[in-house]
Parts: C-alpha cells; sequence; structure tokens
C-alpha cells in the first residue's frame, strides 16, 4: 500500500507541475530558444504523468487480485466511482 500511497502522490505532483507549466506557456515565453525548452519539459511531465497512470492502475489491480476481490465479483468495474457492473453487448 505505501508503493501505491507513494504512486498516487507523485501522480499528483505531476498534475500540480504539468498545470504549472500550462500557465507559464499561456503567459508566453520569451524567444524560441525558452519556447522549445519549455515544450521539452511539457513533454516529459506529460509522459512522466502517463507512465505513473499505468503504473497506479497495473497495481490496483495487483492489490485487488492479493486481496482476492477480483476472485469473488469479476464482473465489477473496479474503476468507476460506482463499482458498476461491467455491461456485455
Amino acid at each position: 500500500m505505501k508503493q501505491f500511497n507513494d504512486l498516487v502522490f507523485r501522480y499528483e505532483m505531476l498534475l500540480q507541475k504539468e498545470q504549472e507549466l500550462s500557465n507559464l506557456a499561456a503567459g508566453g515565453v520569451d524567444g524560441i530558444d525558452g519556447f522549445l525548452a519549455l515544450s521539452k519539459y511539457m513533454t516529459s511531465v506529460k509522459n512522466s504523468l502517463h507512465k505513473t497512470y499505468i503504473k497506479i492502475l497495473l497495481l490496483y489491480i495487483e492489490i485487488l487480485e492479493k486481496k482476492g476481490i477480483l476472485g469473488a465479483e469479476p464482473y465489477l468495474n473496479y474503476l468507476s466511482k460506482e463499482l458498476n457492473p461491467f455491461t456485455f453487448n
């Protein structure tokens, strides 16, 4: 659980950094070099954000499996807020 909580904390920090960079970009950057550096850094933060999100989901699924929850209720969407069941068309 500590690893899960650490990942969630990292994800929240990255979200905050992404917002700060977006605000900086909206305010304008002097020169092409500044613009390119900011764009490169924003891309790096977005990639880290995406990778962290995937790690959180995979670890969440692993935690559910270890606790026996997935086997008990396999047709619930554990990523939905209301734990909605899957619907098959």
